[in-house]
């Protein structure tokens, strides 16, 4: 088992071992999504935060607050005095200082909202009391505050062992009350919670997605051997001119990758004289991968044609340079599902899979389809690989090359038209 794998981790087809290496360049190729998603989380929880707080109130509040002053005898005991915040809300709530109160009052207002806009309680001084009053409107809660502050103090004569009571600090302007900026901690809140939902939304795409990303994973999930794989590639054909009209040679920049891919190709159709060469996608653009199996075809018939002159090869026992031996491309299998039956009367099929396009259960069903009708499948060719993701799961000089090489190669090395692996 590799190193990056996990037996007590399963995901995909259930007995498939998740690849944590790939999971993990899988995280690592998204991270601009997390960005994104951080950004966006602050932006929004902020900006809701901020428009609901300050800008869409309707109306604000103003708070208008006076002092009053208790004159009383020293020796009286403090528990039988106005001590508590309960006595002195009670108090201004009573009938008797509401009607003092609305007296002094000349705005239109009831007792129900004289008493939802008045508080009133001790300080640190028992012989202080601060009266309160909140209303939508600055005057109003001025005239209210001041009302109320006159009602105490007429009060006075009746209230139990209080000789007294004065106007410390009058009521004569409100302040609107203005809530604490926490717009900042909004957007903090906001950014954890868009990396926490873009970070579970990746694991669960990547928990859900069939898609082939790397040749392990083909060869695990259907016991095929991979042929070789090919890189995304910006080529509508095998080759392309360059500046001065001449033609690329299809033997390009990555030797590696065509020498393992005619390697394979020897070795996986050995026996074979007809071989069908069948696409698993719907609509994909397999021309460039099917040059490559050519490219690898022919380069065995010139080593053989090679070897028929040294002598190595007898007459008549010829195999890739026979005449009865041939490779055709036939169409999609998941398009034409006739096609089962054309492979059928191939000696064997070659599948050509496009990688990361999620089509797992496509690939399930083309495979399917051939195996029962009989069809000898030798391998898979990968196509339309993503090179990013395979330089950083695989060991760069494999696909690229070693050092020496690129140096050598400069000129073909920036050809990214034939990135193979």
């Amino acid at each position: 088992m590799r190193s990056s794998e996990c037996k007590f981790f399963t995901c995909k087809y259930g007995n498939e071992p998740a690849d944590l290496k790939l999971l993990l360049i899988y995280l690592i190729q998204r991270t601009r999504f997390v960005a994104y998603f951080v950004i966006f989380g602050a932006l929004i929880f902020a900006s809701v935060y901020y428009l609901k707080t300050f800008v869409l109130v309707e109306e604000h509040e103003y708070v208008a607050t006076g002092e009053l002053y208790l004159v009383y005898n020293d020796d009286v005991r403090l528990e039988n005095v106005y001590i508590n915040d309960y006595t002195w809300q009670t108090l201004v709530h009573t009938d008797k200082v509401i009607e003092y109160a609305m007296s002094h009052i000349s705005s239109n207002v009831t007792e129900e909202e004289l008493k939802a806009a008045v508080t009133a309680g001790l300080v640190s001084d028992v012989r202080f009391v601060a009266l309160k009053v909140t209303t939508n409107n600055p005057d109003l809660s001025v005239e209210i505050a001041q009302a109320f502050q006159l009602a105490i103090i007429e009060m006075a004569e009746e209230m139990v062992d209080i000789d007294s009571i004065t106007i410390f600090t009058e009521a004569d302007s409100a302040e609107r009350i203005t809530t604490d900026n926490r717009t900042v901690r909004m957007a903090a809140t906001g950014a954890v919670i868009g990396f926490l939902l873009s970070f579970m939304g990746i694991i669960l795409q990547y928990i859900f997605d069939d898609s082939i990303y790397v040749a392990g994973q083909f060869e695990r999930r259907f016991g095929i051997p991979v042929i070789g794989i090919c890189l995304h590639t910006k080529a509508k054909d095998a080759s392309r001119e360059n500046k001065i009209g001449q033609k690329k040679e299809l033997e390009g920049s990555r030797l590696w990758g065509r020498q393992a891919i005619k390697l394979n190709y020897n070795i996986f159709t050995k026996g074979c004289k007809k071989i069908a060469v069948t696409d698993t996608s719907l609509k994909g653009k397999t021309e460039f991968p099917y040059e490559i199996l050519k490219d690898a075809k022919e380069k065995l018939e010139q080593d053989e044609l090679l070897a028929i002159a040294m002598g190595d090869v007898p007459e008549g026992e010829e195999f890739y340079t026979a005449g009865d031996y041939s490779m055709f491309k036939t169409d999609s299998i998941n398009e034409n599902a006739l096609v089962a039956e054309e492979c059928a009367k191939a000696d064997g099929v070659i599948l050509m899979v496009r990688m990361g396009a999620h089509n797992g259960k496509l690939l399930e069903r083309a495979i399917d389809l051939l195996s029962k009708q009989g069809c000898n499948i030798l391998g898979a060719l990968l196509y339309d690989g993503d090179a990013s993701l395979l330089k950083m799961y695989y060991y760069e000089p494999l696909l690229f090359g070693s050092k020496e090489r690129k140096e050598t190669e400069e000129d073909i090395y920036q050809q990214e038209d034939f990135d193979l692996l």
